[in-house]
């Protein structure tokens, strides 16, 4: 099982960097002769086409308590309540910068589905059927389950980063290919152009 999931999610990765690749060749085809052969054609594809991984800034989280209202939709698994009740919860938000790219990636790896997420936040709600607040037993649970589940999506962001390093390693040497392939192609068309002139 986990090795078809490695393999799933290497294969959506590697769609990724390969869409990546397309836009790129797709803008080398569209620029104009003097664009694809100017200095600094290259470092400019480089800085548009690089892969940055998102970070969760764990420092800049945020904690908010509250009560919900408890019905079958949303009570948590294995604990007893008495649907209508009211149930403490404690709200985490971490911001993330590249957040679009750490939507994407979320599709890309099996991760924890009880982490929700927004622009620019991520967030994990836990509910407890015992008081929050005061309760030092408690709080340190709830922290060590939040730290877990923010532990285990960094750990996906590793492994992505792992791609993106091997991807961005090779991104200049992917450019000059593609531009060196564009280049022959007209060269070639100009050439032919010049041989069908009758005159």
């Amino acid at each position: 099982m986990l090795a078809a999931i490695k393999k799933i999610t290497h294969m959506n990765t590697k769609r990724f960097f390969e869409d990546i690749q397309s836009k790129l060749t797709e803008q080398i085809k569209t620029v104009n002769d003097s664009s694809l052969s100017r200095q600094n054609f290259v470092q400019e594809l480089i800085d548009k086409f690089s892969v940055v991984t998102p970070k969760i800034q764990k420092k800049d989280s945020t904690v908010n308590l509250g009560q919900e209202i408890i019905t079958f939709d949303n009570a948590p698994p294995g604990i007893s309540f008495t649907r209508g009740h009211k149930m403490d919860y404690a709200l985490f938000s971490f911001p993330v910068d590249n957040y679009r790219l750490f939507a994407q990636i979320l599709d890309f790896y099996p991760w924890d589905r009880n982490i929700n997420h927004s622009p620019a936040q991520i967030y994990y709600k836990e509910l407890s059927q015992f008081t929050i607040e005061g309760n030092d037993k408690v709080i340190d649970s709830i922290k060590l389950n939040a730290k877990s589940k923010i532990e285990s999506l960094e750990k996906l962001l590793v492994d992505f980063d792992k791609e993106v390093n091997t991807f961005n390693s090779g991104l200049e040497t992917i450019i000059k290919q593609e531009i060196k392939k564009e280049t022959e192609k007209r060269n070639l068309k100009k050439d032919t152009e010049n041989k069908l002139k009758p005159f």
